[in-house]
């Protein structure tokens, strides 16, 4: 197992807050619960199912938003799959809390405080079929969801999204590399009817990034 990413954006041990709604107030592994059930795939991988051979599960151990993801975010994943070009392997998701995100942080990155998604790699090659797990935070979704005027499911998505493409080797330590995962992410996330969500602009850098020049 190897850790590809680990966060976006951090929050300080210190400063984490209980949930906030936001999608009511802006526009824009422990004991888990158990996975949610995803429907019966079609026996073989066809044009209107290219992921009859793509093993999705995702978990949560916190509770959910509004508007729900029940229903709803599991088949956003399936697409951004599609929209990525990933239609076989397998992947796991679990929404988690700020306090089970920030032992997990501390535990894998030696990082206090919460963050947004941590992403591990479950394969011992590159070359091997796509295999990972995504741990998402909500309390944080909710966060940058509130800041950024939209709710926290679609920020969830974004994590997700994230999270896929660095178990396909995208980076986002430095400059260009940042610019090229970002745009990609929006790229997806407006080919399946979401639209712009991390929304790049020309002088967005990574966070801690200092130029050389």
């Amino acid at each position: 197992m190897m850790i590809v990413s680990c966060f976006m954006n951090t929050t300080p041990a210190n400063s984490t807050s209980p949930i906030v709604d936001a999608s009511s107030e802006s526009a824009s592994d422990d004991d888990s619960a158990p996975p949610q059930s995803a429907p019966d795939p079609l026996p073989q991988s066809s044009p209107d199912n290219p992921l009859a051979d793509f093993e999705l599960h995702i978990s949560r151990e916190a509770d959910d938003c509004a508007p729900s993801t029940d229903g709803w975010l599991e088949p956003m994943i399936r697409k951004a799959l599609i929209a990525a070009d990933v239609t076989t392997g397998s992947l796991g998701i679990n929404i988690v809390h700020d306090d089970r995100m920030a032992d997990l942080h501390m535990q894998f990155m030696n990082i206090p405080g919460t963050t947004d998604v941590l992403t591990f790699d479950m394969r011992d090659d590159t070359a091997d079929p796509f295999e990972g797990d995504i741990v998402i935070c909500i309390d944080e979704a909710a966060r940058q969801a509130e800041a950024h005027k939209h709710d926290t499911r679609t920020e969830l998505l974004l994590y997700a999204v994230h999270g896929i493409l660095h178990l396909l080797g995208y980076d986002d330590h430095e400059l260009e590399d940042f610019q090229t995962m970002h745009k990609r992410e929006d790229e997806i996330l407006q080919a399946i009817g979401i639209g712009k969500v991390f929304n790049l602009k020309p002088d967005d850098k990574p966070k801690g990034y200092q130029s050389n020049q």
